[in-house]
């Protein structure tokens, strides 16, 4: 799965990006936030500028993850492209559509990082990345930065590390 096929179609994904949402799921748990401070830490190496929305207040027992108050209920007024981290069902974002602002997020290229055993009902991802050997999102992104040679600092690597550990246990 992890091949030059799909770090070209990562690399595409990126090119001529600017700004990123990256969205988690309407009730996300330590792996969806963790992967989401992750992305943010890498993609903020690039010329982009990560945005982290969610529609629902951090959870209080998720805020010790320094990083938790970056994310926001509200969507930024211009964005290039989104990134859905441990979501595979569209029913996941309920809220999101219910705000109306799915079919605004829609309007721009997805890719959904995921790691759920079980067919994802998003069909309109520009590209999907889900690899139900790993233990959690986070491990996923790991195996993604290896390929392309993105760099993890040390707020990554522990954001990551929380998001395996959260949901392997």
């Amino acid at each position: 799965m992890y091949n030059d096929e799909l770090k070209a179609k990562i690399q595409a994904f990126f090119k001529d990006k600017k700004r990123i949402v990256i969205v988690q799921g309407d009730n996300p748990d330590a792996d969806s936030l963790s992967s989401s401070l992750a992305l943010e830490q890498i993609l903020s190496t690039f010329d982009i500028e990560p945005y982290m929305y969610c529609s629902i207040d951090v959870a209080h027992h998720l805020r010790y993850l320094t990083g938790w108050d970056r994310v926001s209920t509200e969507i930024p007024s211009s964005f290039d492209a989104w990134i859905l981290v441990d979501c595979e069902y569209t029913r996941l974002l309920d809220n999101v559509q219910s705000a109306g602002i799915l079919p605004r997020l829609k309007t721009k290229p997805l890719l959904v990082i995921d790691h759920h055993d079980s067919p994802t009902d998003i069909d309109f991802a520009e590209l999907v990345i889900n690899d139900p050997g790993s233990g959690a999102t986070g491990e996923v992104i790991y195996k993604i930065s290896e390929l392309c040679s993105w760099e993890i600092n040390n707020s990554a690597a522990e954001f990551l590390t929380v998001s395996i550990l959260a949901d392997t246990l």
